[in-house]
């Protein structure tokens, strides 16, 4: 049996969480659709993108977003390093894994970077929404923290707390560990 490990908590908190949003061209109708019903919670993000993804939701939605390079140019590669330097927090890429990718050294490398950094990465919608739930309810518990009957206000700007988000992380996993091997 796998035993879980302690996380380094070495990460500096920031303002905002950061989230890395890529989108393969049959995946992109998909990620306007997840971003539109959690509006809310995507306003209280900072939020990067690789170009022709980012560019997308920008004009589609008006939501500032960093532009990276298009994936094939190097995008991938970008986040990569803004991973390295613990400067993203999780990563959207709704992948289409149907389609064979000229870039798929650069895809694997970013992949390898968020399991290598321990930042969470969801691939499709399913893993998407539970990566924005447990946001959304790490952002519920620390407004309630900071205002007696606090309601949160998404994108309000209270400090966005990286070391307390992954404490929360790693209790899910610890919980989700102990449920699946007793």
């Amino acid at each position: 049996m796998a035993e879980i490990v302690e996380l380094d908590g070495d990460r500096p908190s920031r303002p905002l969480p950061v989230v890395a949003l890529v989108a393969h061209d049959a995946k992109k109708g998909d990620l306007l659709r997840l971003i539109r019903g959690n509006r809310g919670l995507f306003e209280g993000f900072r939020l990067l993108a690789t170009r022709t993804t980012g560019l997308l939701i920008r004009n589609e939605l008006e939501l500032p977003i960093e532009l990276m390079a298009s994936g094939p140019m190097g995008g991938d590669l970008q986040i990569g390093g803004r991973i390295v330097e613990e400067k993203i927090d999780a990563v959207i890429f709704l992948r289409d894994p149907l389609t064979a990718h000229p870039h798929e050294p650069d895809i694997q490398a970013l992949h390898k970077v968020c399991d290598v950094h321990q930042v969470p990465v969801a691939t499709n919608l399913a893993a998407a929404e539970i990566l924005l739930l447990f946001f959304a309810d790490h952002r519920v518990k620390t407004a309630k923290e900071l205002v007696p009957g606090g309601k949160p206000e998404f994108g309000d700007g209270k400090e966005w707390d990286g070391e307390r988000w992954r404490h929360d992380h790693r209790l899910l996993l610890l919980r989700a560990h102990k449920q699946l091997h007793g």
